[in-house]
C-alpha cells in the first residue's frame, strides 16, 4: 500500500489549486492516517521514499518526499521522530529556496 501512496504523492499537476482535492492530497491524508494507526512501523516504509527523493531532479518527487515526511509526524514516538527529523530537516529547509516548489 505504501509504495502506491508514495507514488501517488508525486502525481500533482502543474496547475493544481491548493484548495482542490486531488489524488496527491488524498495519498498524503492516507499516509497520515496510516502513521496514526501504525506508529513507529510506518517510518521504515516511508523513509526510503523520503531519502531517495529529497534531492530528486523532478520537483514533483522532491515535493512528494516533503509531503510524506510531514504526513508521518503524528504517529511515531518521540525517539523515532527525533531520528527522522535529524536525518531530513536540513535538506527540507534547503528545499525552501527551490523556485519550482514555491510556485
Amino acid at each position: 500500500l505504501v509504495p502506491i501512496l508514495t507514488e501517488t504523492l508525486a502525481k500533482q499537476g502543474d496547475s493544481d489549486d491548493d484548495d482542490d482535492w486531488n489524488p496527491a492530497k488524498a495519498a498524503g491524508v492516507c499516509i497520515m492516517l496510516l502513521a496514526q494507526c501504525t506508529g513507529d512501523s510506518i517510518v521504515d516504509h516511508i523513509c526510503p521514499f523520503i531519502d531517495k527523493n529529497l534531492q530528486n531532479p523532478n520537483w514533483r518527487y522532491r515535493e512528494a518526499s516533503i509531503m510524506a515526511f510531514g504526513s508521518i509526524l503524528d504517529g511515531p514516538n518521540v525517539v523515532m521522530l527525533t531520528r527522522l527529523v535529524e536525518s531530513g530537516l536540513f535538506q527540507i529547509i534547503a528545499s525552501l529556496s527551490d523556485p519550482q516548489m514555491m510556485a
